[in-house]
């Protein structure tokens, strides 16, 4: 019983260079979080991509506050409208 309850916490903590993305209240922003919890738990994260990965979505989260949008709310016409 101790080693099954030891493989599903394993299998569930927060691998190490996870990037964590929080809002204004330190709360992890959904879809991004799950996402790069995703990735981990894949074993994609060669040469420490998801840092980079991470700062594409900050840059991302931040065009999209100026929109009054988020990550939940875009729609198409917001990423066209960022394209040069």
């Amino acid at each position: 019983m101790g080693e099954e309850a030891l493989r599903r916490l394993d299998f569930r903590a927060l691998t190490d260079r996870l990037p964590v993305i929080v809002d204004g209240q330190m709360r992890p922003v959904e879809p991004a979080c799950g996402w790069f919890r995703h990735l981990t738990y894949l074993g994609r994260d060669p040469e420490d991509i998801l840092r980079h990965y991470a700062y594409i979505v900050l840059r991302l989260m931040e065009f999209l506050a100026e929109r009054g949008r988020d990550l939940g709310t875009v729609v198409e016409s917001d990423g066209t409208a960022r394209r040069p």
